[in-house]
């Protein structure tokens, strides 16, 4: 039987992304791995190194030292904040672990698990060892008792920053481990970039508390880990703030006309409410018309467009309303079909608005002359002196409706189309998510775009917040942030990206 130094992994080829095709030989890990592995034997720990530096091999190395000294009976849990986190991990370690693959599986919101009785609990856990989930699908099964705190032996937490407050990481703590008593409860382990999110250090104790564990970095062999760790040329872009970049568009105008001469009582929703003498639905109408809350579409198309506008300029925000009001039409799209009823009540009222707003459109809305904000000027001024040939880069930015126009700008840009471009938005596993005009994200066009990234198929993608926690991207030499990082967690986890080995840009005011 293996020691928990000498790991029964396959070492991947260099610069190859876990689970990929591999060597014939045994990984060695390095000295720091083996550091951390040995603390996390003893007692609970949270692991804080950089994005890049490992830490899923010393999860992995402690996850099989934990099945060599457990009863069979038990589980080891892998708990992630996204599917996409979850689908890597799940790669890394049952390739990584091929004794163990077998009894290694990965659940996310797709298995549609929240509907699973306990007879297909049982089944599925049947001959399992370790589950990789994220943390919503362990704390669902926890709280339905189809899953016993008890039965588990190693619990871990990916991003383990996230265990506060509200979030499920916290709620399976508080609810399930917790209450136990100490010998029937798993051993903790935390993985995290950073375990504090702000600036707080009383935060961090909480954590501790939280997790039942202590934070722990390499000591004795930090040096080494400094080697392994490249911290990457900070570089301002600055810009000067323009008043006149958030003019309005005449697109922009007329949404505002429509907006302002919304009627409730023209709203179909509001006139099927009425009607129905059942009067059931009494309450949810009284109070949408109190808090003003009809109309969803078009208040959700106008206040995004307002948002786009300030951000991005008056020809961004032209941009977003060709996009969202073009995809609406054409219902090509999972959500654009959705949305697209056009022959009920409510989708000829909204077609009929949205032609007030978009008259034509065939227009290509780049050949106006309307501004960008100063922002965007200076991304593509930055992009402009950019070999495609030798770039690869991510950009940052807050929403998904800026992802949308961002790449859109860019792959039509005559300065910039050289690049090609991708998006990344996450997936989401909620199924009941409100579906919105303004939502342009396209989950199904994106799955590639990882893979892409890798292999150089494309060389810039525009991302949220999605690709910051853990997601492996490679060989990366450029991350641009389109906004200020608005946590500490944020900037350690966009400034570490996989292999960044040239600059992190921020855009700057000068005022």
């Amino acid at each position: 039987m293996a020691t928990a130094s000498t790991l029964l992994v396959k070492e991947t080829s260099t610069g190859s992304e876990p689970g990929s095709p591999v060597q014939e030989h045994a990984y060695k890990p390095r000295e720091y791995q083996l550091e951390m592995l040995a603390e996390s034997l003893k007692r609970n720990i949270i692991i804080a190194m950089d994005t890049g530096s490992g830490k899923t091999l010393i999860a992995t190395m402690r996850i099989q030292a934990e099945l060599q000294r457990c009863s069979p009976d038990k589980l080891v849990w892998f708990c992630v904040p996204s599917v996409a986190l979850a689908m890597q991990q799940y790669k890394s370690i049952s390739t990584q672990l091929p004794l163990f693959q077998p009894q290694c599986k990965l659940l996310t919101g797709a298995d549609n698990c929240e509907f699973w009785s306990g007879n297909i609990w049982t089944e599925v856990l049947k001959d399992t060892r370790i589950i990789i989930s994220t943390h919503a699908i362990l704390f669902d099964a926890l709280t339905h008792a189809y899953v016993q705190m008890a039965r588990l032996s190693l619990l871990i937490f990916d991003e383990a920053h996230h265990a506060v407050k509200k979030h499920p990481a916290n709620q399976i703590m508080e609810h399930f481990y917790h209450p136990l008593p100490e010998e029937k409860r798993p051993w903790i382990l935390g993985l995290t970039a950073s375990p504090l999110v702000g600036d707080n250090v009383r935060d961090l104790g909480q954590l501790e508390t939280n997790l039942n564990a202590i934070s722990r970095t390499p000591k004795t062999h930090r040096a080494e880990l400094e080697r392994h760790v490249h911290r990457p040329e900070l570089v301002p872009l600055s810009f000067t703030s323009n008043a006149e970049s958030t003019l309005s568009s005449p697109a922009m105008k007329r949404l505002e006309r429509v907006y302002n001469s919304l009627n409730i009582d023209e709203d179909p929703w509001v006139i099927m409410m009425r009607s129905d003498e059942s009067r059931k639905h009494s309450h949810t109408l009284f109070k949408a018309v109190i808090n003003g809350r009809t109309h969803d579409q078009i208040r959700f198309l106008h206040d995004r467009a307002q948002y786009i506008k300030e951000e991005l300029g008056a020809q961004g925000a032209d941009i977003f309303l060709h996009l969202c009001i073009s995809r609406y039409r054409s219902g090509n799209d999972e959500i654009g079909c959705m949305l697209a009823h056009k022959e009920d009540a409510e989708g000829l009222y909204l077609s009929g608005k949205l032609d007030q707003v978009l008259r034509d459109p065939s227009d290509h809305p780049l050949v106006t002359e309307l501004p960008f904000s100063p922002k965007v000027d200076a991304l593509i001024g930055f992009l402009e002196h950019e070999d495609p040939d030798s770039f690869t880069g991510l950009v940052f930015v807050k929403t998904r409706a800026e992802v949308a126009v961002i790449s859109y700008i860019l792959a039509n840009h005559p300065d910039t189309s050289k690049f090609a471009i991708g998006t990344f938005v996450g997936t989401s596993s909620n199924a009941s998510r409100k579906h919105s005009i303004h939502d342009l994200a396209d989950v199904r066009s994106q799955k590639s775009t990882l893979q892409e990234l890798r292999d150089g198929r494309k060389n810039l993608v525009v991302t949220t917040n999605a690709l910051e926690e853990g997601i492996d991207v490679i060989a990366c030499n450029v991350v641009l942030c389109f906004d200020m990082p608005r946590t500490l967690i944020s900037f350690i986890q966009r400034r570490s990206e996989e292999e960044l080995d040239d600059r992190c840009l921020y855009a700057e005011s000068t005022g």
